[in-house]
């Protein structure tokens, strides 16, 4: 797991977090197939990927909306999932996941 931090989080004053799954091929396809699950709900949405590793976030990161940010977060996941599209499935707008 990687976690891009906002710089002016705190203790204090949190911003949204977003959390990128690093996951071999072999481990996307298994969770893709029901072999076993990499998240605790929502969806696993792909956000980019090379030859060995795929990178994913959970539909449901930013399902804490009192947190600060948690817009801002959205809005750059969509913005390099849409860089890497168009073999992506639904957005997580589409999703009705993005708004609160």
């Amino acid at each position: 797991m990687i976690v891009l931090r906002h710089s002016r989080w705190k203790n204090s004053d949190q911003y949204q977090d977003i959390p990128i799954q690093v996951l071999t091929r072999r481990q996307w396809e298994a969770d893709r197939e029901g072999r076993f699950s990499i998240g605790a709900g929502g969806y696993d949405v792909e956000i980019g990927h090379n030859s060995e590793y795929v990178f994913a976030i959970s539909s449901r990161f930013n399902a804490g909306d009192s947190v600060k940010g948690w817009k801002e977060a959205t809005d750059i996941v969509e913005r390099n999932r849409a860089a890497n599209a168009p073999h992506f499935g639904a957005t997580i707008a589409q999703l009705g996941l993005g708004e609160h």
